[in-house]
């Protein structure tokens, strides 16, 4: 474990917070290695120098250079910033009012309406899959012995109430 001189914690302790003393810092801050950070970053012109480092200059700098604009900065230790929690607020007020526009255009549909057709649909789908025994019969050749037209009948009744209680599954599942 590195021991700290008494003049180096006196300095950590008098440090602002998005103020710190090492590249390791900055880098456990963004969630990079150290190596990200002196061998791609510091290259490309990341702000600071030797035991001042600003991580509000850092984080501008990263935003622009890497397109993180429209993402909330990465959490901090303690309270957000007034200036952090407005910029979270008009994303997600963006976003809401996206989402409002979207549905006024009629692009988002409310959840329980797709449902209410997808059981309307099922429904339908099923009284016509019950049919089907009795059409495939009433198809078939007089000839046939009546033995052989049962048997048919049979299996195709149990195939259609096999895919009859597939259906209700896949209603149950969208049940609240």
């Amino acid at each position: 474990m590195k021991r700290t001189s008494k003049s180096e914690a006196s300095k950590a302790r008098r440090r602002p917070p998005w103020k710190v003393g090492t590249q390791q810092e900055v880098a456990d801050f963004f969630g990079k290695s150290l190596d990200t950070i002196k061998g791609e970053w510091r290259p490309k012109g990341m702000p600071g120098r030797a035991h001042h480092w600003n991580l509000a200059e850092i984080l501008a700098w990263r935003d622009q250079r890497f397109g993180y604009g429209d993402a909330p900065p990465p959490p901090v230790e303690g309270d957000e910033t007034r200036a952090q929690a407005e910029r979270r607020r008009a994303i997600a007020e963006a976003n809401l009012k996206e989402i409002r526009a979207r549905e006024a255009a009629g692009e988002l549909v409310p959840a329980e309406a797709v449902r209410r057709l997808f059981v309307q649909h099922v429904g339908e789908a099923r009284a016509i899959f019950e049919q089907v025994p009795d059409r495939v019969i009433a198809a078939l050749p007089q000839a046939l012995k009546a033995g052989v037209r049962k048997r048919i009948h049979a299996d195709m009744r149990r195939i259609v109430d096999d895919v009859c209680e597939t259906l209700a599954d896949l209603l149950a599942e969208t049940q609240p």
